[in-house]
């Protein structure tokens, strides 16, 4: 649980200031994991207590905490697909049909566990299936920051290439290394959707395996984070063009 409250925390820190929505929902999260937490130690407490003298007073204070704590639960596990549905709502990197079945997953989840369930039928579905839903919904956001950045990047390549071309027919400068920086940066396009690729297929391997989800996702994650690499030297292949386009010769 504690790896994947750090992993939407990074997402939402990582969002911009007007993903107000997104943030909201990570602090409902917040608030709704810290009552989980205290009904948890009220249960730890009353379980306790009830084993070092059996009474009939102390099984019900018992019964009664395990039954909140369970509620409180059900509760935090909602509040957590919520919020990495507002995160991935937001998110400009996937189109609205590329999103809409893991949305329609996340909100399964959330009717499943809104619906009446016996503690081990949601120990069961968790493993078997929330989180399957929690750890495909966390990498598919990491690959749109990755796609909305080469989206930017590539727009940005057709300006700057009708840029160069206005001044290639002037005469006025000599094109030939931008044009060199231009061939830079397509490669590291085609790096960075080949290393998306490999990331997309490691995270198949999620509903395969209940297990060792999230080293299934984190090795994925890992190679997502190689697709980003590419752009970022994309990054300062863009600035010596822009800077040799303002230079005068």
């Amino acid at each position: 649980m504690l790896n994947l409250i750090l992993s939407l925390l990074l997402l939402v820190n990582v969002a911009s200031a007007q993903e107000l929505t997104a943030a909201r929902a990570y602090d409902d999260y917040i608030f709704t994991l810290q009552r989980y937490e205290d009904a948890h130690q009220d249960y730890v407490v009353a379980k306790n207590a009830y084993l070092q003298n059996k009474t009939l007073n102390l099984q019900n204070q018992a019964q009664e905490k395990t039954a909140l704590m369970l509620g409180a639960r059900d509760e935090v596990v909602k509040a957590h697909l919520t919020a990495i549905r507002a995160v991935l709502v937001e998110e400009r990197g996937l189109s609205t049909e590329e999103k809409a079945p893991f949305l329609s997953g996340i909100d399964e989840e959330v009717a499943w566990w809104a619906a009446d369930h016996s503690a081990e039928e949601a120990a069961s579905r968790y493993e078997t299936n929330t989180e399957y839903i929690i750890y495909r919904s966390l990498f598919w956001i990491s690959v749109s920051k990755t796609r909305y950045v080469l989206g930017s990047e590539r727009n940005l390549l057709v300006d700057l290439r009708n840029k160069v071309s206005e001044i290639a027919a002037t005469g006025d400068k000599n094109t030939q290394a931008i044009e060199k920086w231009f061939n830079d940066i397509e490669d590291r396009f085609n790096q960075s959707e080949e290393a998306e690729k490999l990331a997309i297929d490691s995270i198949a391997d999620l509903e395969k395996r209940y297990g060792n989800r999230q080293s299934i996702y984190n090795k994925a994650v890992s190679l997502e984070k190689e697709a980003f690499l590419p752009l970022v030297e994309a990054k300062d292949f863009f600035k010596e063009i822009i800077r040799v386009i303002k230079t005068k010769d």
